[in-house]
């Protein structure tokens, strides 16, 4: 879960044999001032620092299949195709977990998205995280060239991608 989130996607993240209501801890953490209610069904993180704290604490592969899960949240919502960044970041997040099919999937749908509305990605880390995971050969370097070129053909990625992509034909 980002810094917002909805409830619809913490309920799908919850087994249903679990005995606590998802809207009991949230109304908890609200009142402790983890979190604020910012509409109905709503939420963010009071500060960015306190999700981090929380994220940081969890080992990398629950990290992982906690990122596998909401991703799956996301598809299973209606109107997920207007999420592919959030979609593509929680997948590839999920690499250790055997997401990298569906990320690199949603990070090519999610630039050609950005280059059809001719705006630069919104999703938290997927610009620079792209880099991260789609560079470090989990996918071959024709895809990651087509993607890159896709996301974004100036500012930072033009600095980062032109020289590594200059060599490879797509």
């Amino acid at each position: 879960v980002g810094l917002e989130f909805a409830l619809s996607v913490i309920e799908r993240l919850v087994d249903v044999d679990q005995a606590d209501d998802p809207l009991d801890r949230i109304e908890e953490a609200v009142r402790a001032g983890v979190i604020n209610e910012t509409g109905p069904g709503r939420y963010a993180f009071t500060h960015a620092l306190i999700r981090q704290t929380l994220y940081e604490e969890l080992l990398s592969t629950r990290r992982a299949r906690l990122h596998r899960r909401v991703g799956e949240a996301i598809e299973s919502m209606s109107g997920a195709d207007a999420h592919v960044e959030a979609l593509a970041y929680h997948f590839a997040e999920a690499a250790l977990d055997g997401q990298i099919a569906k990320a690199a999937g949603y990070a090519l749908d999610a630039g050609r998205r950005a280059a059809r509305i001719d705006r630069g990605l919104e999703a938290p880390g997927l610009r620079d995280g792209s880099h991260g995971i789609l560079g470090s050969h989990f996918i071959g370097a024709r895809a990651s060239c087509a993607l890159m070129s896709g996301l974004e053909a100036r500012g930072p990625m033009r600095r980062t991608w032109r020289p590594v992509c200059a060599g490879t034909t797509g």
